[in-house]
């Protein structure tokens, strides 16, 4: 389009200009050519709100901006709400007896990124992804070096995606740019050669012939003590957060409002429970023989809506490869429920933490016939028959430990599953502990989600 060129402002006004032109525009065409121009203006009003760009805001304006963070979403249709926030919007800026200005930089853009969830890790690629306020991405890494994709980002300055990245992971601008200065690399030095007569130094020792520990040297006990501690500490502090703002991203593979139903008295949520049962997989080294389920998929096959099992299938993921399933389930919306098929014992089972045998029985019954179907459906999507659709699939139950509360449902789940896969990488029949520790359970797999 002509008139397009580098500087905003002209940019802007060749499309409008361009817009009135036009004879006949569809309606569709025009909102998205709108919603365009809006998070254009948007992106210059948050640069300037930072003090970055050609356009600053005044004292007074900082004040009416930070009560409510700007943000654009495609315009499907227009309610009394976005109405009445609208106007609030437009009224004039006054200004206040004392003005506090807001803080300004590229710091503050970076924490304006993470607040509206623009970056977030990418655990395949053990990267970041920024997705900008007009739908441009950049690649961030953090390990071994920071690098970006974006062409602001050099050695010499950390642009503001990575410093996004850095806040995001809980982490410190300040002690981040300590550490760059610190660094000794390119800076050669000479460095003397003791003479080799020289005697070593002879080790501190007390009266009683004691050895004395040196600054940072501790004993095994004392590590895993000062770690253990370190680790109760930090999930007592993301527990105490709220999940609003930047606190949001402070678990970067985990949001922390997934993080946050591990605290006691609350129900956990599905993502939090398939994300310590991945990570137990992978502790435990079964990758090869337990396969994972998520909540989503496992709901779909125990419920038989033969439509959903249709379009989930997992037909471009090798299940052959595994010995056994293992996946949650919630039934009613409040109740968590634990699915388990293993392809060596045939076995179909389902373990429900309040311990009623018939509606065990009942359900395991259900699980073969839907998990007999849904292999049927896999094998015409994939277009070859999985080994998993000849086993002659048998409802069984086993004992195991029984809920005395009506929340702590999510947790047997998860020790019990965990139970199943230390079984698997065993070899031996599936058990599970007659008693659970649920006390300490919530603390204890907030530490090793948060310790790996």
């Amino acid at each position: 389009m002509d008139g397009i060129t580098n500087n905003s402002s002209e940019s802007f006004n060749a499309v409008l200009k361009a817009l009135v032109g036009w004879k006949k525009v569809r309606v569709d065409q025009l909102v998205y050519l709108l919603y365009q121009l809006q998070t254009n203006a948007l992106r210059e009003v948050l640069r300037g709100y930072c003090n970055l760009g050609n356009f600053h805001l005044t004292p007074e304006c900082h004040e009416q901006f930070s009560r409510q963070i700007l943000t654009t979403s495609f315009p499907y249709h227009m309610s009394e709400e976005d109405m009445e926030s609208f106007t609030e919007g437009i009224q004039s800026c006054v200004a206040q007896e004392e003005v506090v200005m807001a803080e300004t930089g590229a710091e503050a853009l970076a924490r304006m990124i993470v607040a509206k969830g623009r970056i977030f890790l990418v655990p395949s690629t053990k990267s970041f992804l920024y997705q900008g306020f007009s739908d441009n991405q950049h690649v961030v890494t953090l390990l071994p070096t920071e690098t970006c994709s974006c062409s602001a980002s050099d050695s010499a300055q950390r642009c503001v995606h990575r410093l996004a990245a850095v806040l995001a992971i809980g982490g410190s601008v300040q002690s981040y740019a300590n550490k760059a200065e610190d660094k000794a690399s390119g800076c050669k030095t000479a460095i003397s050669v003791p003479p080799r007569s020289m005697s070593r130094r002879a080790p501190n020792t007390r009266k009683n012939n004691r050895p004395v520990h040196q600054q940072g040297d501790l004993s095994l006990s004392d590590k895993h003590l000062s770690r253990d501690e370190e680790l109760e500490n930090r999930v007592k502090q993301l527990w105490a957060m709220s999940s609003n703002g930047v606190d949001r991203a402070t678990v970067a593979i985990l949001h922390l409002h997934d993080f946050l139903t591990l605290k006691p008295n609350e129900w956990l949520s599905g993502k939090v429970i398939d994300f310590y049962l991945q990570l137990k997989r992978i502790d435990l080294q079964v990758e090869g023989d337990v396969f994972i389920v998520d909540h989503f998929v496992a709901g779909i096959i125990l419920h038989g809506d033969k439509v959903a099992m249709r379009k989930n299938t997992l037909s471009k993921t090798n299940l052959e490869q595994h010995s056994c399933l293992i996946g949650v389930c919630n039934v009613g919306n409040y109740h968590w429920i634990l699915l388990y098929v293993n392809r060596r014992t045939h076995s179909a089972i389902v373990l429900d933490p309040t311990g009623y045998p018939n509606a065990e029985s009942h359900m395991s019954k259900n699980l073969v016939k839907h998990i007999r179907y849904w292999f049927e459906e896999r094998t015409c999507r994939t277009g070859t028959e999985s080994i998993f659709s000849n086993v002659p699939w048998q409802a069984t139950t086993i004992p195991h430990t029984k809920q005395s509360d009506g929340y702590n449902c999510g947790v047997y789940v998860l020790l019990m599953a965990r139970e199943l896969m230390q079984r698997e990488k065993a070899l031996s029949d599936p058990t599970v502990p007659m008693h659970v520790n649920i006390g300490g359970a919530r603390m204890e797999v907030a530490k090793e989600i948060l310790d790996k």
